[in-house]
């Protein structure tokens, strides 16, 4: 067994993560893992993009075996952090749970029965009223804002918005589906996280605000697809210059951007 010593801290390799996660270009790279990985959380996705940003599914030794395939000897394994439920002795005493880190493979570094093709035919990027109109479902219907969609005229010099105080989004009718969309999404992703701007103002700065939004729109997209062009990612995460500070928000930004666009994905794929 592995000493305390010889134990590498694996948070303190997510904080390195983050940090890396300044530039745009890295911050893109995390995005499309997370579009991969969107059941995972993000500090465990900063795990696997730090050590294989190409990673595309990821198991378990053993699960591996039982889906036919093999780990190819002196494959490199990818480290992630998983829940362990530690058992307390006593009446009076509690179990509780601590994270550890574990072995998974990347499909790459294995050989074996080829698996079966998930093929989500519902949504298609040849075709993207299939993902609009599940995300003005899932915005009007499923989601925690339960937020109605209008699609107007007129938006002024934005393609989309969502108004907190009248609790609505508007989407620019003129913009063709594939755009709707990835808006439609972003502006979703504003009435989960930003419907009482008051509570979110304390910590998070609009430009915080923005980059969780878009980025959000980013995951849902890739993992769906569908390009999402242009974004403002580099200007958003070089307008911080306090390390600290800025490292303390990104994680923050992080964890709701996963867990929400993981909503997201979810409520899209409902009944396929």
């Amino acid at each position: 067994m592995q000493t305390d010593k010889k134990k590498k801290d694996w948070k303190a390799e997510i904080r390195k993560g983050v940090n890396k996660l300044r530039t745009k270009d890295n911050w893109v790279k995390y995005l499309k893992t997370q579009a991969a990985f969107h059941d995972y959380s993000f500090g465990n996705c900063v795990l696997i993009w730090s050590q294989r940003p190409c990673a595309t599914r990821v198991a378990g030794y053993q699960t591996w075996k039982k889906l036919g395939r093999q780990v190819r000897k002196g494959s490199k394994s990818i480290k992630i952090l998983a829940p362990m439920l530690k058992k307390k002795k006593g009446l009076e005493e509690q179990d509780s749970f601590f994270f550890r880190a574990v072995s998974v493979f990347d499909i790459a570094d294995t050989e074996g029965e080829d698996l079966p093709k998930v093929t989500l035919d519902c949504v298609k990027a040849e075709n993207p009223e299939s993902l609009l109109w599940r995300l003005q479902r899932f915005a009007q219907e499923d989601s925690e804002a339960r937020v109605p969609v209008t699609f107007e005229e007129d938006t002024g010099k934005a393609l989309g918005y969502y108004s907190p105080r009248e609790h609505r989004i508007a989407i620019n009718r003129n913009l063709h589906a594939t755009r709707q969309a990835t808006v439609l999404a972003h502006e979703i992703a504003h009435s989960i996280l930003h419907r009482k701007d008051d509570e979110v103002a304390k910590d998070h700065s609009c430009s915080f605000k923005e980059l969780e939004a878009e980025s959000v729109a980013y995951i849902v997209a890739t993992h769906f697809g569908f390009e999402m062009g242009d974004n403002s990612f580099g200007y958003i995460l070089s307008y911080n210059s306090d390390q600290d500070e800025f490292e303390k928000h990104l994680k923050v930004s992080g964890e709701r951007i996963a867990k929400c666009a993981k909503a997201i994905i979810q409520g899209v794929r409902k009944d396929a």
